[in-house]
């Protein structure tokens, strides 16, 4: 799934080396902004949408113990370290003066998944009552 990111982000679909990813933020800023963002979010890290229900997992995991604590805690800890390094992947490399074009409906789409993302991250809240019904069921997932 990682190198289908890549490949997009980077414009070279089939190709077999993350080469052609190297220097995307500068070829397509708008879809590298919302690939990083997005897996920032998967990560649940903070001032991103997924910040809330990774937040109110690891509250509800307290009283799991520390093994459910620690898996959560680490999972969020490597899927944001991931989402930096793909970041800092897609900055490096050369600089190109091409840049393709983006259709008026693919720029929309990724501006307005850029500002829900936004506004769901600075305004938690929002989301919250969704993410605590949604725990309230995994207390019959834990013994």
């Amino acid at each position: 799934a990682g190198d289908d990111v890549v490949d997009a982000v980077g414009g070279d679909a089939g190709a077999l080396d993350r080469s052609s990813a190297q220097g995307a933020a500068h070829r397509r800023p708008l879809a590298t902004a919302c690939v990083v963002v997005g897996a920032l979010g998967l990560g649940g890290f903070p001032l991103t949408p997924g910040f809330p229900g990774r937040w109110a997992l690891l509250a509800h995991s307290a009283s799991a113990g520390l093994p459910v604590g620690a898996a959560v805690l680490g999972g969020t800890v490597l899927v944001c370290a991931a989402a930096l390094k793909w970041g800092r992947y897609f900055l490096g490399g050369s600089v190109s003066a091409e840049r393709p074009s983006i259709s008026p409906g693919e720029r929309a789409f990724l501006s307005s998944a850029l500002a829900l993302s936004s506004m769901l991250g600075l305004f938690p809240q929002l989301s919250f009552p969704w993410v605590v019904a949604a725990l309230s069921g995994l207390t019959n997932l834990l013994p």
